[in-house]
C-alpha cells in the first residue's frame, strides 16, 4: 500500500533562538504540555527562552515576569487551521527593575489573544522601562477600558513595534505624564475603538511615533481615536497611508505630519491635516468612501476579525500610498506584512487532514494519512 507522507520542517526563523529552550503550556486538558500555567513556565525559563502557549477553550490565568526577556508564541487568532482555538491571556505584566543585560527588554508577543490588561515597565522609583518590544499578529479583545499601557515611572520607553494586530474595545495608553515614548511604530493594524475612551491616550511626551498603513473604524462619536486634548493625543508623529472610517477626535493632535490618508464618515468637521497645529504633506483625501470589500459592515462598526478589509475594484485607496501600496492594510503576497496572514500564527500549521477509514485496515496494518500544512510567513 502506498503511503502519503508529509514531512513538516519547523523552521522558526528569528522567532526562536537555536540556543534557547522552548517551553510548552496548555491549561486544558492538563498534562499534555510541559506546564499547565504560563507563570510556572516563565519562572522556569531562562533569559531568551521561548514560551509556546497552545490554544485552549479555557482562558489562561494572569502572569508577571520580572527582569527576563522571553518570547511568547501562540497559535494566532481566527486561524485557518483545524480547530482554530486561540490562547486567551489574562492580565500580563512585564516589568524591569534593572537596566542591565538580562532585563525584560527585547520581549516579543506573537499570535496571542489579550482579553485583559498588558503592562510594560517596572513600577515605582526602582522601576525601569521595558524597551525593544515586538507585538505581532495579536488580538486585543478586551472590555471597555482594557488597556495596553506603559508603567508611568518617569522613564523613557524606546523601540516599540506593534504590527499586524486587531484591536477591539481596547486602549493604547502611553501613560506619559512624566516619562517619554521614543521610536514607536504602529503599522498594519485594525483598530475598532468602540468606547468612550480614546484609543490613543497619553502620548503627549513622545517622539519618533509612526502610525502607518492601518484601518481605524467605529461608530462615530462613540469611537474616539485621539484624546480631546494635546496631553492625551499623539503628538510629533508621522501619520501616513491610513484609512479612518466612522471615528471621532482626529483633530486634537499637535505637530503631526499627515501624508496619503483618507477619512470617511468621521464625526469631526475639522480635517486633521488642515488644522494649524499639524502639517499636510500631501495626497490626503477627505470624506471619501474608501470602498473596501466589507465597507457596509465597516461603516456599521461591525466587530468581526474575518471582514475583508481589502480595497474593492475602483477604490481610491488602490496604489494611493506614498510607498506605492494601497492605503490602509497591506496585502503583499508572500510577505510577513500581509493582512490575510495576520490572524494565523507565525509557526507552520495544519489546515487539513485526510485519514483512510480504519474499517478497511486489518489489525497490524497501515493507515494512510494525508496532512496539508502551510509554512509560516
Amino acid at each position: 500500500m502506498k503511503q502519503t507522507i508529509l514531512i513538516i520542517s519547523l523552521f522558526f526563523g528569528s522567532y526562536l533562538n537555536s540556543l534557547a529552550t522552548v517551553y510548552t503550556v496548555l491549561n486544558f486538558p492538563a498534562g499534555i504540555a510541559q506546564f499547565d500555567n504560563i507563570q510556572a513556565a516563565c519562572d522556569s525559563a531562562n533569559h531568551g527562552d521561548t514560551i509556546y502557549i497552545h490554544g485552549s477553550i479555557v482562558p489562561y490565568a494572569q502572569f508577571t515576569v520580572d527582569d527576563k526577556k522571553l518570547i511568547y508564541i501562540g497559535p494566532g487568532f481566527a486561524t485557518e487551521k483545524i480547530s482554530p482555538i486561540s490562547a486567551k491571556l489574562g492580565i500580563v505584566t512585564i516589568r524591569n527593575f534593572s537596566n542591565i543585560i538580562g532585563t525584560s527588554s527585547g520581549t516579543e508577543f506573537h499570535g496571542l489573544e489579550f482579553t485583559s490588561a498588558l503592562t510594560l515597565g517596572g513600577i515605582g522609583t526602582n522601576g525601569e522601562a521595558v524597551n525593544n518590544v515586538l507585538v505581532n499578529r495579536c488580538y486585543f479583545n478586551g472590555g471597555s477600558g482594557t488597556n495596553f499601557t506603559f508603567a508611568n515611572n518617569g522613564r523613557t520607553h524606546a523601540n516599540i513595534i506593534i504590527q499586524n494586530c486587531y484591536f477591539s474595545y481596547y486602549i493604547l495608553d502611553a501613560n506619559f505624564s512624566s516619562g517619554y515614548l521614543v521610536n514607536f511604530l504602529f503599522r498594519n493594524n485594525v483598530v475598532r475603538p468602540a468606547t468612550i475612551t480614546p484609543f490613543f491616550s497619553g502620548f503627549s511626551k513622545s517622539s519618533g511615533v509612526v502610525i502607518d498603513h492601518n484601518l481605524f473604524y467605529g461608530n462615530g462619536a462613540a469611537s474616539p481615536l485621539f484624546g480631546n486634548s494635546i496631553t492625551q493625543s499623539p503628538n510629533n508623529s508621522y501619520i501616513s497611508n491610513n484609512i479612518f472610517v466612522g471615528v471621532s477626535n482626529l483633530n486634537f493632535g499637535f505637530n503631526n505630519s499627515y501624508q496619503n490618508n483618507i477619512t470617511f464618515n468621521t464625526t469631526s468637521t475639522t480635517i486633521p491635516w488642515a488644522t494649524p497645529n499639524n502639517f499636510d504633506l500631501g495626497s490626503n483625501i477627505s470624506q471619501t468612501d474608501p470602498q473596501l470589500v466589507s465597507q457596509a459592515d465597516i461603516n456599521s462598526g461591525v466587530h468581526n476579525t474575518l471582514l475583508n478589509f481589502k480595497p474593492n475594484t475602483g477604490s481610491p485607496c488602490i496604489g494611493a500610498g506614498n510607498d506605492g501600496l494601497d492605503m490602509g492594510l497591506i496585502f503583499t503576497p508572500n510577505s510577513i506584512e500581509n493582512w490575510n496572514l495576520s490572524r494565523n500564527g507565525v509557526l507552520p500549521y495544519i489546515v487539513n487532514t485526510a485519514w483512510q477509514s480504519s474499517n478497511t485496515v486489518s489489525q497490524g496494518g497501515t493507515i494512510q494519512v494525508q496532512i496539508e500544512a502551510r509554512k509560516s510567513k
